[in-house]
Order: structure tokens, then C-alpha cells, then sequence
């Protein structure tokens, strides 16, 4: 019981302004749903890519047979084997063949070397190049192949001599080495310019040769621009929850104004919380009237129970005057909510 006219008494006290602050808070709630659902979120879009264009180069390698052999007939061309045999195909043709795009012209510069090279614990001691192919081209239909002969015999004649100068210290080693360059128009007034290259060991011995893997290199090159923002649809759980939280606060807040409003009497719920807490000090009767008595008024009830703890008596509860007193000898300690009805009815009582 105390607890709720505890509680009473708060809201009684500061009911009003908590009730006004809660409609407060439901309209503000109100708002924000109505915000949310007029301005929805806006997505920035990412950036779109355009005049998307590819370009590539792949070195290809054949050789036709001149050299009697039981493996391949006279005249035969082979293309891109793993292995080739010094006596029966003694010249390797080198294709470089360039995919760009097709629908503009594009600037194609292309070297194709053989590298010679010297190493002695893996720092190089010397380099020589031997250019295979060195041409520029202008292309408009997509595609270009270049091809050159590279005589096999010539390149392990030189490769034996660098050996034979190295004396058996560090090693000698071959490569095929791949260098273009390309320069396109791109959309918008630009040009797409860059390079492609790589390389290859170029294996050569008295009796085969190979190249140990694939020669090629491809970019792709674009333009982007930006695509602005798009608006998104409005988050529909933040406005009901909105609404839906606004309106309890506000049926919250007027309730309690309106229950304010009524009005309450702080005084008497004050005296319940303290009947509750010395309940045991006190028992229900009639309030003694009696002129020959000396009555004292007492401010609050708490003070009356300390007064009947002090002279070990009880305080009775009369609920017919709502009134509480304490009876010590000729002395009367009462407390009521309204002293002055008291003092009449005692003046009534001791005149009967």
C-alpha cells in the first residue's frame, strides 16, 4: 500500500509536468516519423565505368621442317610445340600478334629481342640484344601480326662463343623479351596510352631449343563518371515505431494532466504513507471527548507516533473524523487534516 500511495503522491506532486513533458516527447516522436517519411534516405551511386576497351599481345612461334627426320614429313610447318630439333627446323618464326580495339585507330609500336646475358652469383657481368622485330603501326580493324625468322644456328654459335669467353665462370643465359606500346583515342577528348611487355627464356642447345613458356601481356583500359545519388524509399519501421511511440506518450502525458488536473490531496496521501509505515502503533476507535482534557495539536503524524513510542501508548484512529490521537492521562495529542473541525467538535462535545 505504501508503495503505490508512494507513488500517488509523486504523480500528485509532479504529475503535471512529467504529463506535459511526455506530450512533449509523443509530438516530437510524431514529428520525426512524419520527418522520416517526407525526406528517405539518399544513396550515393557508384561511380559507372565506360568505354570499357581491351588491349593484348601474344607472341606465337612455328617452324617448318627442312631437315630430314623421321618425326615430321619435309615441309611441314609446326606451330607452338613444347620442343624443337636444331637439324630439322633450324628457323623459328616469331608472330606477334596485337588485339585492340576495333572500332578507332590505334598507334602500335613493337620490339622483340633476343637478350644475352651473363651472371656471376646471380649479379649480371654483361648484356647483349639482338632486335628481331622493331616496327610501328597504325591499325584500324582490331588486329596486327608481325613476323621474323630467328636462325637457330646463328643464336647457339653466339651462345657458345659467350661461354666459351665466360671460361666456365658464371653462366650464360637467353631470353625473349616483348615491348609494346599503344596510344588509342578514348570518349570524352582523352587517350588511352600504355604499355604491354614480358619475357621468356629462349632454351638453346647443339641439338633443340624451346621457348620455356608463354610470351603475352594484356590491360584493360576505361573511363569512369559519376551517376549522382537516387532517393530510396522511406524506412517504414522507423514510422510506425514513431508514430506508434508518440502516440502512447502523448495518451501517457494527457492522462496524467488530466488525473493532475482532478486534483489530489497530497496531504492525505502523505498521511496514508505514514499509517502504512507505523501501522503497528496504531488501532482504530473513537476520538475522546472531553472538555476536562488538555487537547495538543500535532503538526504531522510521524510526530504522533513518536509521541505514543515516547509515553508507550497507541494512537487511535478515529474514521469517522479521520483523526488520530494519542491519550495520555489528561492529555490529548491529536492530528487531523483539518484542526479547526476538530476544535469545534470539541467545543460541541464538552458543552453537552
Amino acid at each position: 500500500m505504501s508503495t503505490t500511495a508512494r507513488i500517488k503522491r509523486e504523480l500528485a506532486i509532479y504529475g503535471g509536468i512529467l504529463g506535459i513533458a511526455l506530450v512533449l516527447a509523443g509530438l516530437l516522436a510524431v514529428g520525426g516519423a512524419g520527418y522520416a517519411y517526407t525526406n528517405p534516405p539518399v544513396e550515393d551511386l557508384p561511380p559507372e565505368e565506360y568505354d570499357v576497351q581491351e588491349f593484348g599481345v601474344t607472341v606465337t612461334h612455328a617452324a617448318t621442317v627442312t631437315g630430314e627426320t623421321p618425326l615430321y614429313a619435309e615441309g611441314e610447318t609446326i606451330e607452338n610445340k613444347p620442343v624443337y630439333f636444331t637439324n630439322s627446323t633450324p628457323e623459328l618464326d616469331l608472330t606477334v600478334e596485337t588485339d585492340v580495339p576495333d572500332d578507332r585507330t590505334v598507334g602500335l609500336t613493337h620490339r622483340l629481342v633476343l637478350v644475352h646475358r651473363g651472371t656471376f652469383n646471380d649479379d649480371v657481368v654483361w648484356e647483349r640484344e639482338e632486335t628481331v622485330i622493331a616496327e610501328e603501326a597504325s591499325i584500324s580493324d582490331g588486329t596486327h601480326e608481325t613476323t621474323a625468322s630467328v636462325d637457330v644456328p646463328d643464336v647457339v654459335e653466339r651462345v657458345n662463343a659467350y661461354e666459351s669467353a665466360m671460361a666456365g665462370v658464371g653462366s650464360v643465359s637467353t631470353e625473349l623479351r616483348l615491348e609494346t606500346t599503344y596510344a588509342a583515342p578514348a570518349q570524352g577528348g582523352e587517350t588511352y596510352e600504355g604499355s604491354l611487355s614480358g619475357t621468356v627464356p629462349f632454351e638453346v642447345g647443339n641439338d633443340a631449343y624451346w621457348l620455356d613458356g608463354d610470351l603475352s601481356a594484356t590491360t584493360t583500359e576505361s573511363r569512369t563518371r559519376q551517376r549522382g545519388t537516387r532517393q530510396l524509399s522511406p524506412d517504414m519501421t522507423t514510422v510506425y515505431g514513431g508514430l506508434g511511440i508518440g502516440v502512447v506518450l502523448i495518451l501517457v502525458g494527457t492522462g496524467l494532466i488530466v488525473w493532475n488536473v482532478r486534483g489530489q490531496d497530497v496531504h492525505e496521501l502523505e498521511m496514508e504513507i505514514v499509517r502504512s509505515k507505523y501501522d503497528e502503533w496504531i488501532s482504530t476507535g473513537e476520538f475522546p471527548a472531553d472538555s476536562d482534557k488538555q487537547y495538543i495539536y500535532i503538526t504531522t503524524l510521524e510526530d504522533l507516533v513518536d509521541v505514543a513510542i515516547d509515553t508507550n501508548k497507541r494512537v487511535i484512529y478515529d474514521p469517522d473524523l479521520e483523526t488520530y490521537s494519542v491519550v495520555d492521562d489528561d492529555l490529548i495529542y491529536y492530528h487531523a487534516a483539518d484542526p479547526t473541525q476538530i476544535d469545534s467538535w470539541v467545543g460541541l462535545s464538552g458543552s453537552q
